[in-house]
């Protein structure tokens, strides 16, 4: 798709599983100028597994995991924002509410750590899951932090080292 799209900035934003693919494009395409990931998972083996076993045991878990990768042909642990993490050198914010309990903040906690380049990690007081970008604060943060994103692009695309 971004074959489409004219030159210039391109900032990736999603939530929850559109943060994870938003994450892991980034680490493989050169033509995304940052990321921003609210809610998102560390890895969909972890996330998978701690969603699952009020309705289904290890058991069965691993037998959907080998079923999915055998129908769908891929590696459930290949799913890993985590993972692609370290290979992102562009600017990622990433945004989560306190209260998640579908994912909790340790998700992005774990990407946050993992990542090498410019990085911030928001927590929103009070927000559960695909809450955190419901408040214009978030926004108003996120566009602030967009603007200092592109600018450091920029800087760095034309030779000069940044540090953040």
């Amino acid at each position: 798709m971004l074959d489409t799209v004219k030159p210039g900035p391109v900032i990736l934003i999603g939530s929850s599983l559109g943060g994870a693919v938003a994450l892991q494009t980034a680490a493989i395409d050169p033509r995304i100028t940052a990321v921003v990931a609210a809610e998102v998972f560390s890895d969909f083996r972890t996330v998978a597994t701690e969603r699952a076993p009020f309705v289904f045991t290890p058991a069965m878990i691993g037998k959907a995991f080998r079923l999915a990768e055998a129908q769908a042909q891929f590696k459930v642990d290949e799913v890993s924002p985590a993972k692609a993490a370290a290979k992102i050198t562009v600017p990622v914010l990433l945004i989560h509410g306190e209260a998640d309990t579908d994912t909790p903040p340790a998700h992005s906690q774990r990407i946050h750590d993992a990542l090498t380049g410019p990085k911030r990690l928001l927590l929103v007081p009070g927000a559960h899951h695909n809450e955190s970008l419901s408040g214009n604060e978030t926004w108003d943060q996120i566009a602030e932090w967009i603007d200092r994103a592109v600018a450091w692009g920029d800087l760095k695309s034309e030779g000069y080292k940044v540090n953040r």
